[in-house]
């Protein structure tokens, strides 16, 4: 994808990515005692923390591979590869932070009080152990 793209429109791209993370990663340094100091849910919080981490790494990663004028053909074939491999382990680490958020925080006798609310769209619904599983099945796919 993004060698098909001009390089100004690969700056933007790279920017916006840049741009997001920057704001995850400020969000997550303002609440890092409350998201990585508490003891409970460590799982989750160490799974979150390499997802995050990998997600930086990606970013200057594709930096690097942009800035990069001239690639010579047999590179390429393997850039790709690394790009195939990156987004596996993105999706795996995206599937261990929602199944370890499951077990970490069981919510398996919630009960919302309007049937068929969903924790993530209700503003007084709490996401349930159901729904988090449902989510990871989804990710899998």
């Amino acid at each position: 994808f993004l060698y098909s793209l001009q390089r100004e429109q690969q700056q933007v791209v790279w920017l916006g990515l840049v741009t997001f993370l920057s704001v995850v990663v400020a969000v997550a340094a303002r609440h890092g005692k409350t998201l990585f100091g508490d003891r409970h849910g460590w799982r989750h919080r160490l799974s979150g923390g390499a997802l995050l981490l990998w997600l930086c790494y990606g970013c200057f990663w594709i930096a690097k591979t942009m800035t990069s004028r001239d690639i010579p053909r047999h590179q390429i074939d393997s850039t790709v590869i690394n790009f195939v491999m990156y987004d596996i382990v993105l999706g795996i680490l995206g599937i261990t932070a929602t199944v370890t958020a499951a077990e970490d925080f069981p919510h398996r006798h919630v009960k919302n009080a309007i049937v068929g609310q969903s924790g993530t769209l209700a503003d007084t619904a709490i996401v349930t152990q159901a729904e988090m599983m449902e989510h990871a099945f989804y990710q899998c796919l």
